[in-house]
């Protein structure tokens, strides 16, 4: 489809990467491990330095983790305290939000670091017996400047023309809030079998978005792997995520509420996938593989505007230059 352009215009969001700037993260974590039969805490300080164009900022960040092996291996509660006069740093990077979402447009990618406020977490884990694990957990925990995605939308610079460059995402950064209730279960027979399972429920309180965008807010997992004879492995994963919110530009789509203009929302349906494969490992560093991705054949879309294949295969080979 042609795009009729209304005026030329040059757009770049302040803080982008067209935008030179230091970001450079110093890091010390002096901590004291106390440690008896059952009982073991470990407390200490986080000390960090922002060093940016505006200055250097200290942080510091309190840390206390303990648990205690209540019935021998089977059941050892565990809890952690993170959080008091700082907040703790964590960079973000071209990489590390490609990594995420490879549908960027990156030269109007803010970037700026997220600071973890605080995170409460306690559990329970432990080995029912030899080959079979558990770990149970809920957490409280508030981030600063999480990254957020959205489709950009170019058009406002393009009024009564063509809508154009909404198939590209950007980063917008809020303070989330989330509570989170989990589990894992893994069950291991020597190298033959190997299977996790693995699932997690997230609610998210936005502070000035409407909606904690493109997030999941319950997402489960399981893998096996098979030794089916020597040299030979089966494999299987399956994955599942619920519902996920993306900010829209369409009035035909569910108005959440007004923010300097209308912002309307659009649910993506939950999903499934499920890839099988099998690989051959001729020698440690060299092996062949076929997968068969999205067994069920579902067109779903993860990322909006961007669906995925329907049933495919991969095969080929790999090597490594090193050896595990």
């Amino acid at each position: 489809n042609a795009i009729n352009y209304a005026n030329q215009f040059v757009f770049q969001p302040f803080d982008t990467i067209a935008k030179t700037n230091t970001n450079f993260i110093a890091n010390i974590y002096p901590k004291f491990i106390s440690q008896a039969n059952k009982f073991r805490v470990e407390v200490g300080v986080q000390l960090q330095a922002e060093l940016g164009d505006d200055g250097t900022t200290p942080y510091i960040y309190p840390s206390v983790n303990a648990k205690y092996n209540l019935v021998k291996e089977i059941i050892i509660p565990y809890a952690s305290l993170n959080g008091g006069f700082g907040r703790k740093l964590e960079r973000n990077n071209l990489n590390s939000l490609t990594g995420q979402n490879p549908f960027l447009w990156t030269s109007l990618t803010p970037l700026q670091n997220s600071k973890e406020i605080y995170n409460l977490k306690g559990g329970f884990r432990g080995a029912f017996t030899s080959r079979f694990t558990y770990n149970l957990f809920a957490a409280k925990y508030k981030q600063e400047n999480m990254p957020l995605f959205t489709n950009y939308d170019a058009s406002q610079f393009n009024p009564g023309a063509s809508r154009f460059g909404e198939n590209f995402f950007t980063v917008v950064y809020d303070t989330v809030a989330v509570t989170e209730i989990g589990g894992e279960l893994t069950y291991r027979i020597d190298e033959r079998l190997q299977l996790l399972a693995s699932g997690v429920y997230r609610a998210y309180q936005a502070t000035h978005e409407f909606e904690a965008w493109q997030m999941p807010n319950f997402e489960a997992h399981i893998s096996g792997v098979y030794e089916l004879r020597k040299k030979i492995y089966l494999k299987g994963e399956l994955h599942f995520f619920g519902p996920r919110w993306s900010k829209s530009y369409n009035a035909n789509d569910e108005f959440l509420g007004f923010q300097g203009q209308n912002v309307y929302g659009k649910s993506l349906s939950s999903l499934v996938d499920v890839t099988l494969g099998a690989e051959y490992r001729y020698t440690e560093r060299l092996s062949a593989f076929i997968n068969f991705n999205n067994l069920v054949a579902q067109q779903y879309q993860y990322w909006n505007q961007y669906p995925v294949q329907r049933f495919n295969v991969m095969f080929g080979a790999s090597f490594s230059f090193w050896k595990e």
